[in-house]
């Protein structure tokens, strides 16, 4: 009798109120697979894949640590005991000048006719990207590229052999890395240096010797203006 007689013979006490809370506890522990609660989760998987997309595509780009001077081939000179020039011998024609030993002009050009906003964005110019996007869908077709877009398709061409997307998407990833690991003036001296012309001519140095006689920073407007606007189209 006295062990039934310990037993709580109130079935409406304190154990019985406890029950309720641990459904309580259960029901909210499940609570995340109601309808309500999916939906939003659903909703995150396109950002999440977008996500780990970006992390994948971003291994396969290249490694922006040695763009420079010494990834890219220049023409050998041979001068005379007098120092004239004699001969040049290259694959590329190119002369590699630094930033500050290139016409004001040329740069003007450069930025008012490629690239406005050069000094603003980080690789990819958003606002001129949605105006190329309305602008070609109503039949007047704009480019979206920003200079150091185009710098990433000078140096690095086996990417422009991937299909359309993947390579507009590989661009964009390589040109964040290219402005995320160089300054400003580094990637216009890059660029200037790389842009291919007719005749071999690669490089505005080796352009402006091959159209006008003049290195590159002896180029005036007109010079300068002609040779940008080529960059729209040499063969033209």
């Amino acid at each position: 009798m006295a062990i039934f007689e310990d037993r709580d013979p109130d079935p409406g006490g304190m154990k019985a109120q406890e029950r309720p809370e641990r459904d309580v506890d259960r029901s909210e522990r499940w609570s995340l697979w109601r309808p309500s609660a999916i939906i939003p989760l659903l909703a995150c998987l396109p950002i999440l894949a977008g996500f780990g997309g970006a992390i994948y595509l971003a291994q396969q780009t290249p490694d922006v640590d040695d763009l420079g001077r010494s990834l890219l081939a220049e023409a050998t000179t041979v001068y005379t005991a007098d120092g004239q020039i004699l001969t040049k011998y290259y694959e590329e024609n190119r002369n590699w000048v630094p930033l500050d030993s290139i016409s004001e002009n040329v740069i003007r050009a450069l930025l008012v006719t490629e690239d406005e906003r050069f000094y603003e964005h980080w690789g990819i110019d958003v606002q001129r990207t949605i105006s190329a996007i309305f602008r070609t869908a109503g039949g007047d077709t704009q480019g979206g590229s920003t200079i150091t877009m185009q710098l990433v398709r000078n140096v690095y061409p086996d990417i422009a052999d991937d299909p359309d997307l993947l390579r507009k998407a590989k661009e964009w990833l390589t040109s964040l890395k290219i402005e995320y690991r160089y300054e400003k003036d580094e990637i216009l001296e890059l660029y200037l240096n790389t842009v291919p012309f007719l005749y071999n001519a690669y490089g505005i140095d080796a352009a402006g010797r091959t159209y006008f006689g003049q290195p590159a920073h002896k180029l005036g407007i007109l010079e300068s203006a002609t040779l940008i606007g080529m960059l729209k189209g040499p063969t033209r």
